[in-house]
């Protein structure tokens, strides 16, 4: 990890000079990014987001890439950093820091150096912080959140938790704290709204409303329609099978998958694994979704009876602890352990990589196997993290031009406004406008009909 905090280096990357590949994936990528061409030429020399410092973290991929040089031309300053150890595409991080954008970025971070990279996107030019925030799964948005309590009393970032990224939160927050008291105070004065792109960051930032400790408005951007119904499913339908296969070497065909959680990307999984030939089990709390799993046909079931039986195990729920350590002793020998919902804590892994009888044996970079006492082992796929973009790299650019779409709408929209604190949805004019920007590379025409009534 880097020894200076207060760091002014202009980027931290694998190896820059990987920019060059990194540049020619991300001007072929741009042609399959119709939204974002289409916001560029329409805002050309008009600047709708000048005068806005936008810190950002998030998945480092060539449509990330896309997306920030899109800030950037509309009038923004950024920083930015990942949001997942795992998934940073190296060649994109180094083409994004050579076009003068300070990144801090390489696949592989450990967590300390992860903190200090999301710490690093705050520091702007003049000892200013930012205005904006873009988040994805809400750690710059606690990292802030943390901060500042620790500012107010120091004996919170004392606190043990059973999460241990937040633990090395706590110790980094007092490393700061030492260098400089009023550093939380200081960097977020200026600081307006956050955007957050996640289910699992909403959940975070609504257990901070609902204890009264949220400080900023929040803009849930999976309240989209085009994020959550397009992007989502559609993201998550084009690459679980393959990241799996990818990661561990097997077949898909007469395995039994179970999915915990059957929201917008619980159903992509399915549809995709059962298209594999894979059997697959849904299980879920909403009797709804538990309903509409059911009626495409798919086994609705209790975790705790399969436990035993199943082949692979995903979850996607955006919750806590949805697959526990007493579930994962119970396995059957060599069964497979993935994450889809965003946020690595949906299985408790501090408790199975810690736990002294369990012995650990990394297979590759993304995958480890885990040895009980009684000689059974699991595979765990990326440690838990998001496994179609820790071990696959075909996230298709459409599905991410919609998303980043609607987030570059947003901050137009941002930057004209000042919501009030509280969690806010995507309005559906936006919606309705990304779609319009996107059907013509689809080859989809809309029918205009009268909007008069019928004459009865």
């Amino acid at each position: 990890m880097p020894t200076s905090l207060f760091s002014n280096i202009p980027y931290r990357v694998a190896d820059i000079h990987s920019a060059k590949i990194g540049r020619e994936e991300i001007n072929w990528v741009e042609r399959e990014m119709p939204g974002l061409m289409a916001i560029r030429q329409k805002y050309e020399n008009k600047y709708p987001l000048k005068g806005m410092r936008i810190s950002g973290s998030s998945h480092i991929t060539t449509h990330t890439a896309v997306f920030i040089e899109t800030l950037k031309l509309l009038g923004a300053e950024v920083r930015w950093s990942a949001s997942n150890i795992y998934s940073t595409q190296d060649q994109a991080a180094a083409a994004i820091a050579a076009n003068n954008t300070p990144i801090f970025a390489w696949r592989g971070e450990s967590l300390s150096d992860y903190w200090w990279s999301i710490f690093q996107t705050l520091h702007f030019s003049n000892h200013q912080g930012p205005t904006h925030i873009i988040d994805d799964k809400g750690d710059l948005s606690i990292m802030i959140h943390q901060g500042l309590m620790g500012e107010n009393n120091y004996k919170v970032l004392d606190q043990e938790s059973n999460v241990f990224s937040i633990n090395e939160l706590n110790l980094f927050l007092k490393r700061v704290l030492a260098e400089d008291q009023n550093c939380w105070k200081n960097l977020t004065k200026d600081l307006k709204v956050i955007t957050e792109d996640t289910k699992t960051g909403i959940n975070r930032m609504l257990q901070l409303l609902n204890e009264n400790r949220l400080l900023y408005p929040i803009i849930n951007i999976n309240s989209s329609i085009i994020k959550s119904k397009i992007d989502n499913f559609y993201s998550c339908k084009g690459t679980i099978a393959e990241s799996i296969k990818k990661a561990t070497r097997t077949m898909l065909i007469g395995k039994d998958v179970v999915i915990c959680g059957f929201g917008d990307i619980g159903r992509g999984c399915a549809e995709a694994l059962r298209n594999s030939g894979a059997r697959v089990s849904i299980t879920e709390t909403d009797p709804i979704r538990a309903m509409g799993a059911a009626m495409e046909g798919y086994q609705v079931v209790k975790l705790n009876d399969v436990c035993e039986t199943a082949d692979i195990f995903i979850t996607a729920t955006g919750r806590k602890h949805i697959l526990k350590f007493e579930h994962m002793q119970r396995m059957k020998d060599q069964a497979i352990i993935c994450n889809m919902g965003h946020y690595e804590l949906e299985i408790e892994y501090d408790v199975l990589n810690t736990h002294p009888e369990i012995k650990k044996i990394p297979i590759s970079p993304q995958l480890k196997r885990y040895f009980f006492p009684d000689g059974n082992s699991i595979l765990l796929i990326a440690e838990g993290k998001l496994v179609n973009l820790a071990c696959d790299t075909t996230q298709m650019a459409f599905l991410k031009s919609c998303s980043y779409s609607t987030q570059t709408l947003i901050q137009i929209e941002l930057n004209k406004i000042q919501p009030e604190i509280g969690i806010h949805k995507v309005p559906k004019d936006i919606d309705t406008e990304v779609s319009i920007l996107h059907l013509p590379k689809i080859g989809a025409k809309l029918t205009f009909t009268n909007k008069n009534k019928l004459n009865q």
